[in-house]
């Protein structure tokens, strides 16, 4: 079984905050964003965006590198998004017209613009519910025998001696794999269950987030309330919950009258405490930091 390993390095924590110290720092203006989020990763990062990438980040050489998709880059969309074409050829001005960000300080603005051309509903609800809770540590988690699949986020909550680590799985209620008698999210949950549940898999999850934990306890940049718990980590250590949650979202009045069904299903198969139900996203916080 391959191991699940995550924790950024001194030297990259270093970097970062040299540069967040900087008069013209980019990472200043990225970590600082409300908006985005900042995913750890093995001695790399992420910068989430309404679900979309925006940057993936490490360390080589004492410099701080990475990339980002050129989708991300483009600061117009000439001609309704289509270039045209005449005879073989593209045309000069539509491609001369298109404009590319540079700057990551400067440009941030231009490049999330241009992310919310390429998100998906389900993804945006779960950085409405990322954005909408202080204590998300993570999103978008792949364990190395689990690549076809990823659990939504994972969340510190407090209520025993130390902080609990839980999982979530965050569905759009327009998603067939919420319904049927034994729905697909149902397996799935269970199969998230068994990840944690497993003896030497927990290990490496409380290994991996308690590391997390500790570099952004370290991090500037990182919101204050956020950080106080992740300190707590370092402190008193981690427990990893068994549970997994599941997330529903785009509920209407309508649905959570005539639709009762599903919920209840969802409910006994689940655990009623384990199945949270909102219809806008922004507010979803029952059961994550609440």
């Amino acid at each position: 079984m391959a191991e699940f390993k995550r924790g950024l390095d001194d030297t990259f924590i270093d970097l970062l905050n040299n540069n967040y110290d900087q008069p013209d720092s980019w990472w200043r203006t990225l970590v600082e964003d409300p908006d985005v989020f900042i995913g750890i990763r093995g001695n790399e990062l992420n910068a989430y965006y309404n679900g979309c990438s925006l940057l993936r980040l490490r360390h080589r050489r004492d410099h701080l590198v990475g990339e980002t998709h050129f989708k991300f880059l483009i600061r117009n969309q000439p001609n309704a998004n289509y270039i045209s074409f005449r005879d073989g050829n593209f045309d000069d001005d539509d491609l001369a017209a298109i404009e590319f960000s540079r700057d990551m300080r400067s440009d941030l603005a231009a490049i999330k613009a241009a992310s919310k051309l390429h998100q998906g509903r389900e993804a945006q609800g779960v950085h409405d519910v990322v954005r909408a809770n202080f204590n998300i540590i993570d999103t978008e988690v792949v364990f190395p025998d689990e690549k076809t699949s990823r659990i939504d986020f994972a969340a510190l909550r407090l209520g025993g001696e130390r902080p609990e680590l839980v999982f979530y799985e965050a569905k759009h209620f327009s998603n067939s794999e919420l319904f049927g008698d034994y729905p697909k999210v149902v397996q799935q949950v269970e199969r998230y269950r068994k990840l944690v549940s497993d003896q030497g898999r927990a290990r490496e999850i409380r290994d991996s987030y308690s590391r997390i934990a500790a570099n952004y306890a370290k991090l500037k940049g990182i919101d204050e309330k956020f950080q106080t718990l992740c300190q707590q980590v370092v402190t008193t250590g981690l427990e990893i919950s068994k549970a997994v949650r599941l997330v529903i979202f785009g509920i209407t009045r309508e649905d959570q009258r005539t639709r009762r069904d599903v919920f209840d299903r969802l409910e006994n198969l689940i655990g009623k405490d384990n199945v949270l139900v909102r219809g806008d996203p922004k507010g979803l916080v029952r059961g994550i930091s609440q």
